[in-house]
């Protein structure tokens, strides 16, 4: 990390240091999005270094909206299930390895307009129809999040 950021880490003395670990009270994440990496050594080389590349990956979001996929596509959206699941489960993990979870709470509820993206991108677990009165659809992650709280079933790393 200090190769990559370079000058723009902050440096702090051993006091600091002292004072800072272990300092929190509450951590809050915030997580709208999943966006999947990738290896990108040619990255490395780059003359000029920030935090977009700091990480050394490849970036790329999901879920974007594309009117010629059809509303059965649209509403099997597996891989937010996986994402359900696999955070779900290593949120237990935490819990168990004695971490003080307070709530988890999935977003979004629907397909909204997003502030710079407008229409263009899909978080809800529900499908909202912007061409047909804004009908709305369960998706398959509104089903199965449905399900994983009535049941209190156990989050598996496994897709549906």
């Amino acid at each position: 990390m200090r190769h990559l950021v370079g000058g723009r880490l902050p440096k702090l003395s051993a006091e600091e240091r002292r004072v800072v670990i272990g300092s929190f009270d509450f951590i809050g994440i915030n997580h709208y999005s999943t966006r999947y990496a990738a290896h990108a050594p040619q990255l490395f080389n780059a003359s000029h270094h920030n935090y977009l590349i700091d990480s050394l990956v490849q970036l790329c979001m999901n879920d974007l909206h594309d009117p010629m996929v059809s509303l059965e596509e649209s509403l099997a959206d597996v891989s937010r299930v996986d994402f359900l699941r696999n955070s779900l489960y290593y949120l237990n993990t935490a819990i168990k390895d004695g971490v003080n979870v307070k709530g988890y709470f999935a977003w979004s509820l629907l397909d909204d307009f997003e502030w710079n993206a407008g229409h263009t991108v899909r978080y809800g677990l529900v499908y909202v129809d912007y061409n047909n009165n804004l009908k709305r659809y369960p998706k398959l992650s509104a089903q199965w999040f449905r399900k994983f709280l009535q049941t209190n079933i156990k989050p598996a790393y496994d897709i549906v």
